[in-house]
């Protein structure tokens, strides 16, 4: 109930829409401009979609928001008309972890596209019980690489931050093929991943909880660009160093920021408790060297993946 309640206040702010500082907005780059570029959009909070060479790859698809008020009383339920219209194409899926947030559109996004899921045991329990056939579900090692196309793809042993009030929020593991829809407590964390992305020279690597196993991370060398959650990085000691002492990236683009429990047609509004004006002063002092990018929703980043640079027009 203290976790509802926490909740349910962020449900009743942000009625503003937040203004990207112009010094971390991107100016969008043509496809067209650039051969065998590679397409990022954001689609909120840590959901990213990729395209290259022809192949669409999501992370953590997840547009439904169901506001706070609804889901203290009911089962959570996707919105299949807004999932059909956001992600009407997809090959492969990544799950981060398990939480409503990042896995409740899944079944139905890759049921209607027909794309393959990867990611825990926690997370193909969800979808099996959905009614995915077995052969869309993947069940993934640890730095055991997989081709998804042209994207070469390894999950990454991580840790849930403790995001409210100091603790990890609904912990454990999903098993068996639970009947759905489900209530956000029964979207347990399950297993958590950084994901490693590469394509040629470009080299992604994608954070959806904050906070990391420092030497597990510290195994993925260098990156061009880092996606890294903001919800909860107050509760991490030294969340940016530890990141930046092993990723060295190059870019670092915040998600996780926004209030995922209000619809977006109200906007990119923060999320009660994440501080953004600190990570981006934490970011100068231990990462001078990295630019900070912020896209808005659906704004396309383009990337050149024999430099690793972002290209922009």
């Amino acid at each position: 109930m203290i976790l509802l309640c926490v909740f349910f206040a962020a449900d009743r702010r942000g009625d503003m829409a937040y203004g990207i500082p112009e010094q971390y907005k991107i100016k969008s780059a043509e496809l067209s401009e650039l051969k065998d570029a590679v397409s990022i959009e954001w689609t909120g909070c840590a959901g990213f979609r990729l395209k290259h060479k022809g192949t669409t790859l999501l992370i953590d698809p997840f547009v439904t928001r169901p506001r706070m008020a609804g889901m203290v009383a009911m089962p959570l339920k996707c919105n299949e008309q807004l999932c059909a219209e956001v992600f009407p194409e997809a090959d492969y899926i990544l799950v981060g972890h398990s939480h409503y947030d990042h896995l409740l559109d899944v079944p139905e996004v890759a049921s209607k596209t027909r794309a393959l899921v990867l990611g825990s045991p926690s997370t193909a329990s969800v979808c099996l019980g959905a009614g995915m056939p077995d052969e869309k579900v993947k069940v993934v090692e640890t730095f055991i690489p997989i081709m998804c196309g042209p994207f070469k793809v390894t999950f990454v042993p991580g840790v849930h931050g403790k995001a409210v009030l100091g603790r990890i929020p609904f912990p454990g593991q999903i098993s068996g093929r639970p009947k759905q829809p489900m209530r956000a407590s029964h979207y347990r964390a399950g297993g958590v991943y950084g994901l490693l992305i590469e394509i040629g020279a470009l080299k992604l690597y994608h954070i959806g909880s904050a906070d990391l196993i420092d030497d597990e991370t510290a195994k993925v060398g260098k990156v061009n660009a880092l996606f890294t959650c903001l919800a909860g990085r107050q509760d991490t000691p030294n969340y940016i160093a530890r990141l930046n002492s092993r990723l060295q990236p190059d870019y670092i683009i915040p998600h996780h920021y926004d209030d995922f429990f209000q619809p977006f047609k109200f906007g990119n509004n923060l999320m009660s408790g994440v501080d953004i004006d600190s990570f981006f002063s934490e970011v100068k002092a231990v990462s001078p060297g990295a630019r900070i990018v912020m896209p808005e929703y659906f704004q396309a980043m383009t990337f050149d993946p024999k430099t690793g640079k972002l290209v922009e027009g």
